[in-house]
């Protein structure tokens, strides 16, 4: 009897079944003490609420990365198993992909500041609201979307015109550590809102940058010189020095004049206040804050509701 030579084109075997059988159960066996353990860890430092905010997010994430793999990992696989020479070639195409697929996902929002343990719940509740303006018009109707848990966001069926975005809650609760200090579209500011032109069916380039911050401003307003008229107001907000506008809305203090304002990154600001006084000139002071993560400033400003002396006319 002659012995047959080998078939050269069938690929060689690599390692027996039961070892590669043993190297698979033994990862697999580390890879759930892992999970269970950050499980436990993970439960105990956000709790019930951050827990399930965060399970949302896991869940998504891996539907976006099962999708947008586009089954490249189990290709590699199958044609590396089938052909060892095809390694460098998938190896490349494969790191191509993730880098160019990476970059497109990335294209949305930006944080600015630390965040800490409640970032990822608070920002599950986000949603971002865009209104768009036409030929000089009032906004129409808004379109939403939430942000996804790489912080990249889709909106669709917006008519040409000039898109102003504004960030909201997912149940219309009050908005707080979050607040867009500027938009870019391929590196350029976009201080007046997107353009958004007929003949371009998608935009893309946009970068929304948020401030998150976990400190608080807590103040009383004094009044001087009399009681506020009936029908006055008192606003408060807060700005960065320099700014012509503030990124903050406008806080109404109580009856006692006492607010609070949350949410605010460390730095220094300005706070301000103004009495919106009927028939009149508004009264208005200022006063330099400096506001640390985690901690309360507390301030005390004072308005002067006295009327300025009129400036002489000249000739």
């Amino acid at each position: 009897m002659t012995a047959q030579p080998a078939d050269e084109s069938m690929p060689a075997v690599f390692g027996s079944l039961a070892s590669g059988v043993a190297v698979t159960f033994t990862t697999r066996l580390i890879i759930l003490c892992c999970t269970i353990g950050s499980s436990v860890i993970v439960a105990h430092w956000l709790g019930p609420e951050g827990t399930g905010a965060l399970a949302v997010l896991n869940v998504t994430v891996a539907l976006a990365l099962q999708l947008g793999s586009a089954g490249i990992p189990s290709a590699t696989t199958y044609f590396v198993a089938k052909d060892r020479a095809l390694a460098t070639a998938i190896w490349t195409n494969s790191l191509c992909f993730s880098l160019g697929a990476g970059a497109l996902i990335a294209l949305g929002v930006i944080i600015e500041g630390k965040t800490d343990s409640s970032f990822a719940a608070r920002l599950a509740e986000l949603r971002l609201h865009v209104y768009v303006r036409n030929e000089g018009a009032s906004a129409g109707f808004g379109h939403s979307s939430p942000f996804n848990a790489d912080g990249s966001f889709r909106i669709g069926g917006l008519s040409p015109g000039t898109a102003e975005l504004a960030l909201g809650s997912l149940e219309g609760r009050p908005l707080m550590n979050f607040a867009i200090t500027r938009i870019e579209r391929d590196g350029v500011v976009q201080p007046r809102g997107l353009e958004l032109n007929s003949g371009e069916p998608q935009v893309t380039g946009v970068k929304i940058f948020l401030r998150y911050g976990t400190g608080s401003v807590r103040g009383e307003v004094k009044i001087e010189n009399g009681p506020l008229p009936a029908g006055a107001r008192l606003m408060v907000w807060l700005k960065k020095p320099g700014e012509t506008e503030s990124s903050f809305r406008p806080y109404n203090p109580d009856l006692r004049g006492r607010f609070l304002i949350e949410g605010v990154s460390a730095g220094d600001y300005e706070l301000r206040v103004q009495a919106n006084v009927p028939r009149r000139e508004s009264p208005a002071a200022s006063l330099p804050v400096t506001v640390v993560e985690g901690a309360v400033s507390d301030v005390v400003i004072t308005v002067d509701l006295k009327p300025k002396p009129r400036q002489p006319v000249g000739p």
